[in-house]
């Protein structure tokens, strides 16, 4: 239990998370009962393990939980970020022995602008029930533009929204780290789209957005640009990012020392970027480097279709080569290496024979994904794929789709001083 009780303090598990049929006399959530599965099955696989280092998957699934807090406070939550204020009203109906409450949201946004909304009580019910069924039905409408149901709303609800969506962002001011992964955690403003690296479902919900707001929508404030650059740079480099915990993993094993090496490899690879060359450059100066080292097949189909990654990119390129080239160095085999352009996408696809590739692999190419834009990485038994994607177009994207590309975008973990020789 002692070590149980451990686990919980590192894995930073919210209240109620291992509480479970027995354990308590509240009685406990379906989501506290799922959570402590999930805890529980990953304690099961890595034991002890678990005490120095989350799985990114518990850890991006526990940091969304929000189970313990009932509609009305994850509203006020969100109202206090972006200045707004409310009070509820209460208006008793029905007869005696079936009394019920219809509780009225009045809201006031930053400029003092206010908007009315109430819930019809369903049945009996009291007014901490008729706040919840308010409260729930603002989130609900809010969160409407994420999973493409503006079209459903009413009238009424369309007027909610467009409210909601213009107090948070005359109201939105400067955030610190955790204020940001509420935001993203309960999908604000697009914010966990662009955490995701999602872009065509962040500039759908933009653009849903825009239009609600109308022709007298007025361009993003400088306030929420930096609150896109803010979250972004927080997933991919942030003190909770996964290169992060990578980075700060102390274990002695083996696991951990490629950990360690993966997160620096691919900070490496951000801080070498962006550089003024094209592809071949970097792939022929790689060979020329390898080839003294370990056996290279190398195959350029990159001829047919013109590949223009983003240049930040190519350090990304060569740090999955270098990476690559070490594995089957230290085994004493060879890789095979295939350059390919489909739809604007650049794909290297690298064989590395006799090496246990997930195991030499997977952290690295996990931490491009989430680290490098425009970035997949991809690890099967025997080789890693990786996907270099074109930058998206924004010529035609709206202002507010245009604001969080940008960010997602622009890397601030680049440095100029790297980069003035314009070489790898």
């Amino acid at each position: 239990m002692a070590m149980l009780a451990r686990l919980g303090t590192e894995l930073a598990l919210a209240e109620g998370i291992l509480t479970g049929r027995g354990e308590s006399g509240q009685r406990p959530s379906t989501v506290a009962g799922a959570a402590q599965a999930v805890v529980a099955t990953a304690w099961r696989t890595h034991g002890t393990r678990l005490l120095r280092r989350r799985p990114a998957v518990l850890d991006d699934w526990l940091t969304g939980l929000q189970h313990q807090h009932d509609p009305v406070t994850v509203l006020t939550y969100l109202m206090s970020m972006f200045g707004l204020t409310h009070v509820s009203e209460h208006r008793l109906t029905g007869p005696d022995h079936m009394h019920s409450y219809t509780s009225t949201l009045v809201l006031r946004d930053a400029r003092g602008r206010a908007h009315r909304w109430a819930v019809p009580p369903d049945g009996p019910c009291s007014k901490t029930e008729a706040d919840k069924a308010t409260a729930q039905d603002v989130l609900e409408i809010l969160a409407a533009p994420a999973d493409d149901l503006v079209e459903t709303l009413t009238e009424a609800e369309s007027g909610l929204l467009r409210y909601l969506l213009q107090a948070q962002l005359d109201g939105l001011g400067p955030t610190n780290e955790r204020q940001r992964a509420r935001m993203v955690s309960g999908g604000l403003l697009g914010t966990d789209l662009l955490a995701t690296g999602d872009l065509d479902a962040f500039r759908a919900w933009a653009e849903r957005v825009w239009t609600l707001l109308g022709p007298d929508a007025t361009p993003p404030p400088d306030a929420l640009r930096e609150l896109y650059r803010q979250v972004v740079h927080d997933v991919r480099v942030g003190p909770r990012s996964l290169v992060s915990r990578m980075a700060a993993d102390e274990g002695s094993d083996d696991a951990s020392l490629v950990r360690r090496n993966a997160a620096e490899a691919v900070r490496r690879a951000a801080r070498t970027g962006p550089w003024d060359v094209s592809v071949r450059d970097v792939v022929q100066y790689w060979w020329r480097d390898q080839a003294s080292r370990a056996g290279v097949t190398l195959r350029d189909d990159i001829r047919r279709e013109v590949a223009l990654p983003l240049p930040s990119q190519l350090g990304t390129l060569h740090e999955t080569l270098a990476w690559c080239g070490e594995a089957v160095e230290a085994a004493g085999t060879s890789v095979d290496v295939e350059l390919t352009v489909q739809d604007g996408t650049l794909h290297t696809w690298i064989g590395l024979h006799e090496v246990d590739v997930r195991a030499a692999c997977d952290d690295f190419a996990r931490l491009l994904s989430r680290t490098r834009p425009c970035t997949d990485c991809l690890v099967d038994d025997d080789h890693v794929l990786l996907r270099l994607h074109s930058r998206p177009e924004t010529a035609e994207a709206s202002p507010l789709a245009a604001a969080g590309l940008d960010a997602y975008l622009c890397d601030p973990s680049e440095t100029k001083d790297l980069t003035s020789s314009g070489n790898p």
